[in-house]
């Protein structure tokens, strides 16, 4: 009697260490496929990240603005209209090329001045804070040249003269921007147009500097 149970559990005893091996022998298996499945996996994880963080530009942009305002020509306040376009770079950093074309309306009899008349336009810079809000703000700089021109009222073949002579100008101004839409933006802004003429032109620095504001409206993907 004391032989059959001292046989049974000795049987037990090894049938429960067989299965204790293989339970152990099963986990093992389960950790070592999850530590090569991370090991295959984590890399190329790390692969898609690295060019995303590696990338100078993350977005691209641009618009087309016309644009209007007032400004000074000649010692009188004169309308202005333009046009500008630029390339976005991550929402931030603008590029392209801005025109602007003014005239005012003197008094010849008054002032004996005549008409003043200037085009001018180069390259836009452009720096944008917050563009994904609402209301938010830039500033941007022109740098170029332009032609002006001014009708002192002497006529040749019933014709004023008005030969355009050269300039360089800086424009630097603060805007104010508000997404209207997805596609569209209002900027308001105010700035100073610093020129600087040429010995043969009619008008002098004073003359053809002055302050800036204008509204543009923005269309385009931000």
């Amino acid at each position: 009697m004391h032989k059959t149970s001292l046989i049974s559990a000795l049987l037990f005893a090894c049938v429960s260490s067989q299965a204790l091996a293989d339970d152990t022998g099963v986990a093992s298996s389960q950790l070592s496929a999850v530590a090569l499945t991370a090991a295959a996996t984590g890399p190329q994880r790390d692969d898609l990240d690295v060019p995303r963080r590696g990338r100078l530009i993350n977005h691209h942009g641009y618009y087309a603005a016309p644009s209007f305002g007032v400004t000074t020509l000649d010692g009188s306040m004169a309308p202005v209209v333009g046009v500008r376009a630029a390339w976005l770079a991550n929402r931030t950093y603008g590029v392209g090329v801005a025109f602007n074309a003014l005239g005012n309306e003197v008094d010849e009899k008054i002032d004996y001045k005549g008409r003043a008349l200037s085009i001018y336009g180069g390259l836009l810079l452009q720096y944008v804070i917050g563009s994904t809000h609402v209301v938010h703000g830039s500033v941007d700089t022109v740098v170029g040249g332009g032609l002006s021109c001014r009708f002192t009222g002497d006529t040749a073949g019933d014709q004023d003269q008005c030969h355009g002579r050269g300039f360089f100008l800086v424009e630097p101004s603060a805007n104010v921007e508000f997404n209207v839409a997805s596609f569209m933006r209002i900027s308001l802004g105010a700035g100073y147009r610093m020129a600087v003429a040429g010995s043969s032109n009619e008008m002098s620095n004073a003359d053809l500097s002055g302050f800036v504001g204008k509204t543009s409206l923005q269309f385009g993907r931000f």
